[in-house]
């Protein structure tokens, strides 16, 4: 990825924020925190306050397309009050577009809805505008559009949270409160969103993880219905086309309910370490939305030509067991392909042994050129026999355990935790060790009013039917227990 050059700064708001009589953390003039600042629940909202050439804002004035605009505030803090720190929020382009890339075309935005129909048009006017090839993708039926894990980052500002013009205004509507006197308390430093941090504490944590919990299921709602679901319905009413992706994770969005949006839900084996437990919240996505599971399989950091084939048949068994039932081979390169973009570095680009797509760094090639290809004819059928039977009829599964997770830990975990018997969330194995099967979902999927029960069929009987039901919930720890169902 490559960083564009943004300009445009969008003023958000301004809020200042009373400090703790304890505090060991600092901030700089420029938004740059070290340690961990420690507040009190008093804040001030004063965006009104702020001024532009002696004037007040507006929503108009607050947007500056040269990022050079003058503001001004006007503000002292109650006397006695002790120190006040106050923080403006900007909202700017991250400027990050795909490299090597024929053009440049940036990142769109995955919380307004501008972002996905900016993408939609393009692919409208310049992927899909070739009336012949329109026709036969319409007329073959079986085309997928594939959207890979969200590999997107806000390094370049001391920001780390994504944002949207419309995010405000969604919040307060979906969740019935104003975030803005709470700001400060969703600032996050700036990473790969999924690595990022908070460096702001308050004196009510309960508050401040009620707040972040709803940001976090704001910006997931309009992730699942900005996003995925206007994407999925361009595909299927002008392409007769599904939608695969991996949902959620990279980004702070609860990794099971955007399941809702799309058609088929992946996940991978490189980033889920090909663990079970790993594999258990995409496949209660999948599971309690009737969908088919799907990985990304075989890509291993830093090995190409290394592996044998039962290396590879032990990722694909052990997704079967996790409830995979289709496969999806990572790494196929052609004979030609794009030059290399560092001139240093010719092996970069299309020599011997053919064109690398994802350079040397990823395995596998699954073609000609491995010497385990005069194996594909035995091999590919014997994958295909094994998810034809684990495609018939539905799952069938023993408990439903419920969680929420908007950090969802897709870190590649080690590879040595299963056969040691180690989990990477519900640490207890009992339950494997016995012989039952669960998954993991966040509750609010139990919300849709299409959810059903029956006493012989289960929960969600038309697409899994869970034996258990939730007797309890809270906070801390995030599992819920179950028991079996009346």
């Amino acid at each position: 990825m490559t960083v564009a050059g943004p300009v445009r700064q969008d003023l958000i708001s301004v809020v200042a924020i009373q400090r703790a009589d304890v505090n060991t953390g600092s901030v700089t003039a420029d938004g740059s925190i070290s340690g961990t600042m420690s507040y009190t629940d008093k804040s001030v909202v004063l965006t009104s306050k702020v001024t532009l050439n002696g004037a007040p804002v507006t929503p108009s004035t607050m947007k500056d397309p040269t990022g050079k605009a003058n503001y001004s505030l006007d503000w002292t803090p109650p006397a006695g009050t002790g120190t006040w720190d106050i923080y403006a929020f900007w909202m700017q382009a991250t400027g990050q577009a795909p490299t090597p890339s024929a053009t440049t075309n940036v990142t769109i935005n995955y919380i307004d809805p501008d972002g996905m129909q900016d993408f939609i048009d393009y692919y409208r006017n310049h992927v899909f505008s070739d009336p012949e090839l329109k026709k036969a993708i319409i007329e073959n039926g079986r085309g997928e559009m594939y959207m890979d894990s969200l590999e997107i980052s806000t390094s370049n500002s001391n920001g780390g949270e994504f944002w949207g013009s419309t995010l405000m205004s969604e919040f307060q509507k979906r969740r019935g409160y104003s975030l803005e006197p709470y700001l400060p308390y969703v600032i996050r430093l700036g990473s790969r969103a999924r690595d990022t941090a908070f460096p702001i504490v308050g004196a009510d944590s309960v508050k401040v993880k009620r707040v972040r919990n709803d940001f976090f299921e704001t910006i997931t709602d309009m992730y699942t219905d900005n996003v995925l679901k206007p994407l999925r319905a361009y595909l299927h009413n002008e392409m007769n086309m599904k939608l695969r992706a991996e949902i959620s994770y990279g980004v702070n969005y609860e990794i099971t309910t955007p399941a809702q949006g799309v058609d088929y839900v992946e996940t991978e084996s490189l980033e889920y370490g090909n663990q079970l437990d790993a594999h258990r919240s995409l496949a209660g996505a999948a599971h309690t939305h009737g969908l088919r599971y799907s990985s990304e399989t075989g890509a291993i950091g830093g090995e190409n030509y290394t592996w044998p084939q039962d290396r590879f048949m032990q990722i694909m068994n052990t997704q079967f067991a996790s409830g995979i039932s289709h496969t999806v081979f990572h790494g196929y390169s052609s004979i030609s392909g794009a030059d290399s973009s560092n001139s240093s570095d010719p092996w970069n680009g299309t020599y011997w042994p053919g064109h690398e797509g994802m350079y040397a760094r990823f395995s596998e090639r699954w073609g000609p050129r491995q010497p385990e290809s005069t194996q594909y004819t035995d091999y590919m059928p014997m994958i295909a026999r094994t998810q034809a039977v684990l495609q018939q009829g539905k799952p069938q599964i023993d408990l439903a355990v419920l969680r929420t997770d908007y950090a969802y830990n897709n870190g590649q975990p080690s590879i040595d935790n299963m056969r040691h018997g180690k989990a990477a969330y519900f640490k207890d194995l009992e339950l494997q060790d016995n012989g039952y099967t669960y998954d993991y979902f966040a509750p609010e999927i139990l919300e849709g009013q299409s959810v059903r029960y029956s006493k012989t069929d289960g929960l969600i009987p038309e697409n899994v039917g869970y034996q258990a039901r939730p007797r309890r919930c809270s906070v801390t720890p995030d599992f819920v227990v179950v028991d079996q169902m009346p």
